[in-house]
């Protein structure tokens, strides 16, 4: 499958999973990918295999707590692994996700970082996997499928606590 199709479709696919995981519907306008009526999430996914840099577009960052107030946002940041390459998929993206990680993070987390400006798009906050919190942080979560993590004592911990 040509990488451009693969990402439109691995996207919406985790999009929909993670929204079924969390109990929170997909956002069927422009805007955040899943909310509900307390909690909007944010999702950018990467292929483990590919390059680990999440790119956040900062209109995001600045905007989406404007456009939803009252509302608590978070990132999630997935990291996943297939069972071949994405080239030979030729169809069923989800059935060859064999690993998910997902670490959630409350939407100021990405302030820290600083906003660049490629020339041809952006403004971009990037995010690599390396700058995430340490292990103590977070508070572990498994489905059959995945590991998801959330700061402890948040309110997604406690959400994924009556979930899972």
């Amino acid at each position: 499958m040509d990488p451009r199709r693969f990402t439109t479709i691995s996207e919406q696919k985790h999009k929909k999973w993670l929204g079924e995981v969390l109990d929170i519907p997909i956002n069927d306008e422009l805007g955040i990918d899943l909310l509900d009526e307390t909690t909007g999430i944010e999702l950018k996914g990467r292929y483990a295999r590919w390059h680990q840099n999440y790119a956040v577009d900062n209109y995001q960052v600045v905007g989406f707590p404007e456009r939803y107030p009252g509302i608590e946002l978070y990132f999630a940041f997935l990291l996943y692994d297939l069972r071949i390459r994405p080239r030979r998929i030729r169809s069923n993206v989800e059935k060859n996700v064999v690993e998910r990680e997902v670490r959630l993070l409350p939407w100021d987390w990405v302030t820290k970082f600083p906003v660049s400006y490629p020339r041809r798009s952006g403004p971009f906050i990037y995010v690599h996997g390396k700058d995430f919190p340490d292990g103590d942080y977070f508070e572990k979560f498994e489905t059959k499928d995945a590991i998801l993590w959330a700061p402890r004592n948040s309110s997604m911990a406690a959400r994924l606590s009556l979930i899972i």
